[in-house]
């Protein structure tokens, strides 16, 4: 008897702190030093960063991303960028917070698209949606990605 293929299963839980894991820091260090690291791969030559009063935001001025870089950017172990090719752990970013924030806004803008989306970890699964969200420089033309993390209270006490 043959069966029918099954998918595999995800504990993004467990993957997202596996992840975060891998960084020799506590996890709001690992947030910053990952997100920041991220702007310098996008050759970003200004980069804001804040932490105050449970947010942790960065602004940056580097290339930001495509339509579909920003889509695939929401996509955990995507192929978007490949291990070596920067400093940034491959790909993982604000990623390794997903599950300690209560939640993810991230804006970008580059030459032939600008989006933004909300990102939460819900249950079980990270879940984003397009919004409409202005933060920085909404009214130059200047790329930029520009990422606000929501820290929930009990972590952000917890790190800092």
């Amino acid at each position: 008897m043959i069966e029918e293929w099954k998918d595999t299963k995800v504990n993004f839980l467990k993957l997202i702190t596996d992840l975060r894991d891998q960084f020799p820091y506590d996890p709001l260090t690992s947030l910053i030093v990952e997100t920041f690291a991220n702007s310098l791969d996008a050759k970003a030559k200004s980069v804001e960063i804040r932490v105050k009063d449970g947010l942790y935001q960065i602004v940056d001025d580097g290339k930001g991303m495509s339509e579909a870089e920003f889509g695939d950017y929401h996509n955990i172990a995507s192929l978007a960028k490949e291990k070596g090719s920067g400093i940034g752990f491959a790909g993982v970013g604000a990623k390794i917070y997903l599950d300690r924030a209560a939640y993810t806004l991230t804006e970008t803008k580059s030459a032939g698209f600008n989006g933004a989306s909300y990102w939460i970890f819900s249950d079980t699964t990270p879940k984003w949606k397009t919004v409409f969200f202005i933060l920085f420089y909404s009214v130059s033309f200047i790329p930029m990605v520009a990422a606000i993390v929501r820290v929930n209270r009990t972590a952000f006490t917890a790190c800092v």
